[in-house]
């Protein structure tokens, strides 16, 4: 019995009559090919195998049951996976993700034990599990040409991910070319920008920089030394991702001033409101103390509140603030560790003063205005 079979499929594009009376079975263990030249219909046999392209006539059959009318999502569900042409894997998805996507079936039980198959098969992908899909070369890209503003170039090394000069959070793709090949617009200079590592102060190392420029080619000269903190600070991308950064940064500022001043304002407006009640307490016997205590415990019992929000919604959208970081995670643990004390600390100001007018109030004179 065949596990999938085709029988006399015809399925039309428009008016377009694409596949007439294609027929073909697939047995147990059996891997079979369709060969034939573009637009013969290859891929829309593929297609109206898997619901995306609707047959007219015709039946398409999985083991006993006919599966010719039923929805893309159902067919799947049943088993039954697509693996298009080309390279159409999802780019912003890591090679793991992308294979799970891949493997999802109606019985997810032995999804890890097909990923080891699929690994297995391919050993190489065990290396770029955590590499975007986009990345994915294909092979060994030594002796490939890449064509780059109308010129070819053949790739002759590969170098390990690094981080361009600025203010970058993850290592982008770019590729070098030798400075003799290096295009030059027209009317402009061919220059060339030198690294060189100092285990001291950079700026001493100038003249030993420039006598060995002298000693290659003397016709070669040395401009715009700069120590690597004064290029990044005068680069504009730099200056863009700092510039957002700082504003970031007094944002917060403001944010937190303005939670001080509504702690502040909310605790003397409840002061103002129980004041006969404080006084009450405090004719029963309350100390001044216990005021105090009752109205810093409120205050800091709302911050806490707030603070629990504050860091749950930190953690969910730490993600957008990957951009203006640099050295550090999004989630970095000491932030987290240092900043709620913060603001307690901002919280406990905003709260003394009005737990100490509380603390003050004469109980006569309170319950003589009411």
């Amino acid at each position: 019995m065949s596990l999938l079979s085709v029988e006399a499929v015809h399925t039309y594009y428009g008016e377009a009559h694409i596949l007439q009376g294609v027929s073909l079975s697939v047995g147990d263990g059996e891997v079979v090919t369709m060969i034939g030249r573009n637009g013969a219909g290859k891929t829309t046999t593929l297609l109206s195998i898997m619901g995306i392209a609707r047959a007219r006539r015709g039946v398409v059959r999985l083991g006993d049951e006919d599966i010719t009318g039923l929805e893309t999502h159902e067919i799947v569900r049943r088993g039954i996976g697509w693996v298009p042409e080309e390279r159409r894997v999802l780019p912003n998805l890591t090679v793991l993700e992308n294979l799970r996507l891949g493997m999802m079936a109606a019985d997810r039980s032995g999804a890890e034990q097909r990923l080891e198959e699929a690994l297995a098969y391919f050993p190489r992908l065990r290396e770029r599990m955590e590499q975007k899909g986009r990345f994915l070369s294909g092979g060994d890209p030594l002796g490939r040409r890449v064509r780059f503003n109308h010129e070819e170039y053949e790739i002759v090394g590969v170098v390990r991910d690094q981080l361009i000069p600025r203010a970058a959070p993850r290592p982008e793709p770019v590729f070098y070319v030798a400075h003799a090949q290096a295009p030059v617009p027209a009317g402009f200079l061919r220059a060339m920008t030198l690294a060189v590592r100092t285990a001291g102060d950079p700026r001493q190392a100038a003249a030993g920089v420039r006598a060995a420029l002298r000693e290659l080619d003397r016709e070669i000269p040395a401009v715009k030394l700069q120590a690597m903190e004064q290029r990044l600070a005068g680069g504009l991308l730099f200056a863009r991702s700092r510039f957002n950064t700082v504003l970031l940064g007094l944002f917060a500022g403001l944010a937190l001033a303005l939670a001080a001043v509504g702690i502040y304002g909310m605790l003397s407006y409840l002061v103002s409101r129980r004041a006969p009640e404080l006084g009450v307490r405090m004719a029963l016997g309350a100390g001044r103390g216990d005021l105090f205590r009752m109205v810093i415990r409120r205050g800091l019992s709302l911050t806490l509140v707030g603070l629990g929000v504050g860091l749950a919604g930190a953690r969910a959208l730490s993600g957008f603030l990957s951009g203006l970081l640099y050295g550090i995670e999004s989630a970095d643990p000491l932030t987290y560790a240092l900043v709620p004390p913060a603001f307690l600390a901002v919280a406990l100001l905003a709260c003394y003063l009005p737990a100490r007018r509380a603390a003050g109030l004469d109980p006569s004179t309170v319950l003589k205005q009411e």
